[in-house]
């Protein structure tokens, strides 16, 4: 996996740091995670490597259009030039 965007917010944009962003287990041990930017959440099974960033706070103005109708389209989540995963790689 790479070059995702791993959100762990509610409806509402607020970030739940109990959430499991990424879980591995002995059957993708052999799995490779690069480039990833994790937003708050926990891992079971892995370790954010030096490629990938983690942050503990959302802005529902890192992206176009958060939907907290839960309708929202994926132009909703583009990137804005605030978001801080814009320029981490090839979106």
């Amino acid at each position: 996996m790479r070059d995702n965007v791993f959100l762990a917010v509610n409806a509402a944009g607020a970030v739940q740091p109990g959430r499991v962003l990424v879980e591995i287990d002995g059957s993708s041990q052999s799995s490779t995670l690069a480039g990833n930017f994790y937003v708050s959440g926990t891992f079971d099974g892995h370790t954010p490597g030096a490629s990938e960033t983690r942050v503990t706070r959302f802005e529902l103005g890192w992206v176009r259009a958060f939907p907290t109708d839960r309708r929202g389209v994926a132009d909703d989540w583009r990137p804005t030039a605030s978001s801080p995963w814009r320029d981490k790689g090839p979106f």
